[in-house]
């Protein structure tokens, strides 16, 4: 019994760290992906993610530019982020970041002249414990005529189903 409780905990222990490190590593895909889309003046969404190197937090995407499928390396570090691609050029850039310990969200503001410009925001997907959290604290923050005229509202939804049900054809 007492192993059975020891191999139990133990998984516990070594499953929390991964499920992190999975949060971090989505977090930095993000991240890579607008660092490459902002200097090839792209979208996000075209910026495909291939693979991570084995342990390192080294991310490996293609883009097609220059009229030809092109592979990029991004490389996360601290507070920069690093990419290397061979398209007509060997093109090196090296982007600061700012992470906010709260949150573990990155921010970044790195643009080029030619390409729409503006902030971005790189957050960890939220398990469902944090979405349950931050909707139970947003509902209780509200005010409480808010919450009484949202109750009116779904009871008086509620009552003119019920009478349409009733009052309904084959009843």
């Amino acid at each position: 019994m007492k192993r059975l409780l020891f191999c139990a905990l133990a998984v516990c222990l070594l499953a929390a760290p991964q499920a992190h490190a999975a949060d971090i590593e989505a977090r930095d895909i993000c991240l890579c992906r607008q660092v490459i889309a902002r200097t090839l003046c792209k979208s996000p969404s075209e910026i495909d993610f291939i693979d991570r190197f084995q342990d390192s937090p080294n991310y490996s995407f293609t883009v097609f530019y220059a009229k030809k499928e092109e592979r990029f390396i991004c490389n996360v570090s601290g507070n920069e982020v690093r990419i290397k691609g061979n398209a007509w050029i060997t093109l090196m850039r090296t982007v600061s970041v700012t992470v906010d310990p709260d949150t573990e969200c990155v921010d970044l503001d790195y643009y080029v002249p030619e390409c729409p410009r503006g902030p971005v925001r790189c957050c960890a997907p939220k398990s469902k414990a944090d979405i349950q959290q931050q909707k139970d604290a947003d509902f209780w923050s509200r005010p409480i005529p808010d919450l009484l005229q949202d109750e009116l509202q779904t009871g008086i939804a509620r009552e003119a189903n019920a009478t349409a049900n009733q009052t309904a054809p084959g009843n």
